[in-house]
């Protein structure tokens, strides 16, 4: 009898734990349906419809009023429509990545939508053309991803590596390469690119609102092109899996165009979308060809249509040139080099040829030989923005100091500073925040000071590092020079001035950093020259005192001092000033070259104290708009010419020489 009652106990303990019942009362029932129910029969789950069930209102640009209805798990009708105008309907947005089939009992599949970065499941959503915001409707970035062969055949889904619709990194991208590179710095910036969304939006009213007037392609009546290639919409289903695109197309801004059952922007794939051309009597559809030979970014850039190849031979500024005189420009009769070699106007394309001067362009970063070396040794160093981390780059272009410490390159950069082990083959960059252009940057023992327009920040130096940005000491102020001061040991001191006799003074040690304000004979004789200082170097002169030159705008200010905060009187080794100051005008010693087109030669660009290797320094090299000069410190003699002497063009200063 023992035995039984035990495996009577053990029999029940292997039943499933069942939840205690409320009620068996039907009039007490709360009515809710269970689950996982389709009360309409139109395969999508309540659930699902739950979800995306209340409307969506908003107000577009020019103030229309768009009310996107949300899904009914009571009606089956909603199924079929494309209540956003995206080109896909509420079953094709419900099932993807799987396409519309997935709702059959017979489809082998995984949950539909896609788990987002933070881990939840995303779905398309039917009230909203573009669910993941990236300026392209859902539908046209299924369709792109289909022509690029993103339906995976064996899973019987859409893997889409770009034109993902719920991967708004589209944004920005340019798969085709075709923006236009503005500032000619070698580098397509994010405000050069000509992205995925200005493609297909180009040509669109700015008012533009797709779940209003339709996405960017025209479908004058209910059929589909023959045709599958690009700008060609076709709804074959031997060829397409989306049969519900050109029913969202246009409602709106169809007139003129031409051709149909296309796609009415730039193609994002091709870099020349060209697609009609005029012959003189009307527009013609140019497939199978396509383009100009001019990319699409440059003809926008220009205000050229990048749809329409007849312009490539047009001269719109007139800019040709009658080269046999006979009183006729010549035109360009086609496209090929032989017949533009033969026309005397200057076309589009000829211009668009000498923007790309045979591929001689000149590509922003740094570049290194080996000194000595005849040829092997010659380095690029692209821009970090512009390449990947595995490649040693700089932050900017724009270098402001390059300094050696036998271990690491440091690079001040406009931006901020870059840090490159050629051991390692790496580099480092160290951003300094927005608005804070690096005019100087200063590497002491134990610290690295950045002088910059709107302040100095001085972080710890380690082993070719810097601390993290939070730990950086920060002085507020526009500053836009700064040097060491020489001192005689212990603590270092760093010298930073900016505009009209602003500056401070720093002593930094491994406790502290203390600011004090420059000596106030400095601050007044900056002021009454209303100078801005460029460039400043602490100098102990051999057979002379210590004395501080500060480079500026308007001249070369000197004074000596060990200190920079005692009491002196400065003095102006050469002085101009275009505005009435207090302060004699003192060029003679200077080459003037530049002061008859608004350069002046008394502009200090940079200053460098040289000496014999370990002892104090006997000269200051001196740049200017008008060369480069030689102020010998022992004798005070300054002189330019010879080999210093930058001869200029036509009589005329070279900017920045």
């Amino acid at each position: 009898m023992t035995v039984l009652v035990v495996l009577g106990l053990f029999f029940v303990s292997q039943l499933p734990a069942i939840s205690n019942v409320g009620t068996m009362d039907p009039n007490k029932t709360d009515g809710d349906r269970p689950p996982a129910t389709d009360s309409d029969g139109d395969k999508i789950p309540d659930v699902h419809e739950n979800l995306f069930s209340e409307w969506v209102n908003f107000s577009s640009t020019d103030n229309r009023s768009v009310v996107m209805k949300g899904l009914d798990r009571d009606d089956a009708s909603d199924a079929i429509l494309d209540i956003d105008l995206d080109g896909l309907n509420a079953t094709e947005e419900y099932c993807w990545p799987y396409p519309a089939e997935c709702v059959e009992p017979s489809f082998t599949r995984g949950l539909t939508g896609l788990i987002n970065e933070s881990g939840e499941r995303w779905y398309l959503d039917p009230r909203v053309a573009d669910t993941d915001g990236d300026g392209l409707p859902d539908g046209f970035e299924a369709h792109m991803c289909e022509k690029l062969g993103g339906f995976d055949e064996e899973e019987e889904r859409f893997v889409c590596e770009e034109f993902d619709p719920l991967n708004a990194s589209d944004a920005d991208l340019d798969p085709d390469n075709d923006g236009f590179d503005v500032d000619r710095n070698g580098f397509l910036t994010v405000n050069e690119l000509l992205t995925s969304p200005e493609e297909y939006m180009f040509g669109a009213p700015s008012n533009w609102t797709n779940e209003l007037d339709g996405m960017r392609c025209y479908a004058p009546n209910p059929e589909s092109s023959i045709l599958s290639d690009w700008p060609f919409i076709t709804e074959n289903i031997s060829v397409t899996r989306l049969t519900n695109i050109l029913d969202a197309c246009a409602r709106n801004g169809t007139e003129n165009i031409i051709d149909e059952y296309i796609w009415l922007g730039t193609n994002p794939l091709e870099e020349d979308s060209d697609r009609f051309n005029y012959d003189g009597v009307k527009h013609r559809r140019l497939f199978p060809s396509s383009g100009d030979g001019i990319t699409d970014g440059w003809e926008i850039h220009f205000g050229l249509d990048p749809l329409n190849r007849s312009n490539a031979l047009v001269d719109l500024d007139n800019d040709g040139w009658d080269a046999n005189r006979d009183g006729i420009i010549s035109v360009d009769a086609s496209r090929s080099k032989e017949a533009l070699a033969v026309g005397e106007q200057l076309s589009t394309l000829e211009e668009y040829f000498v923007h790309l001067d045979d591929g001689n362009m000149v590509r922003s970063g740094m570049r290194s030989v080996e000194l000595g070396a005849r040829e092997g040794t010659y380095t690029e160093y692209p821009l970090s923005p512009e390449t990947d981390s595995s490649q040693v780059s700089i932050l900017h272009h724009d270098i402001r100091d390059i300094y050696d410490d036998g271990d690491y390159l440091w690079i001040g950069t406009k931006l901020g500073i870059t840090v490159i082990d050629f051991e390692s083959e790496s580099s480092v960059d160290y951003t300094l925040p927005q608005g804070h252009d690096l005019h100087d940057m200063i590497i002491l023992e134990s610290h690295l000071v950045m002088v910059t327009e709107g302040g100095v920040w001085i972080s710890d130096l380690g082993d070719g590092t810097l601390t993290d940005i939070s730990q950086w000491e920060y002085f507020p102020g526009k500053y836009t020079a700064g040097a060491e001061l020489v001192a005689g040991g212990g603590d270092d001191y760093v010298i930073a001035m900016g505009y009209d006799g602003f500056g401070s003074v720093f002593q930094i040690n491994q406790i502290a950093v203390s600011e004090y304000a420059i000596s106030e004979g400095i601050s007044n004789a900056m002021n009454a020259g209303n100078a801005t200082a460029t460039s400043i170097v602490h100098v102990d002169i051999s057979s002379g005192p210590m004395t501080l030159f500060i480079g500026t705008d308007v001249g070369l200010l000197t004074a000596e001092t060990t200190t920079a905060r005692d009491e002196l009187t400065p003095n102006w080794r050469f002085y101009f000033s275009s505005e009435p100051t207090q302060i004699a005008t003192n060029i003679d010693d200077l080459r003037v070259i530049g002061a008859e087109v608004n350069k002046n030669p008394a502009t200090v660009n940079d200053l460098v104290a040289d000496g014999p290797s370990g002892a104090q320094s006997q000269v200051l090299w001196i740049g200017t708009p008008s060369g480069l000069h030689r102020y010998d410190l022992v004798s005070g003699l300054l002189v330019h010419g010879g080999d210093y002497q930058h001869q200029g063009v036509d009589g005329e200063t070279i900017d920045q020489a």
